[in-house]
């Protein structure tokens, strides 16, 4: 059954990562591991395909960087 409160949260993965990166993780330096992102877009109902494709675009825009271990 759906309700008003369904409406209040209709953000797109891309959309919630660019929040979390301006609201916790902007003055950081150090790198994020990707996997705790895509866990926490997780815990918003985002597959982790749907979560690691926002990545990338992200990554595509020039909005965040890769970095390999």
């Amino acid at each position: 059954m759906r309700t008003d409160d369904d409406d209040l949260f209709d953000a797109q993965p891309q959309s919630l990562l660019l929040t979390i990166f301006g609201a916790f993780l902007e003055p950081r330096t150090a790198p994020v591991w990707s996997g705790g992102l895509v866990a926490i877009l997780g815990y918003f109902g985002f597959s982790t395909a749907a979560a690691r494709i926002a990545l990338a675009r992200l990554v595509q825009r020039e909005l965040a960087e890769r970095h390999r271990k």
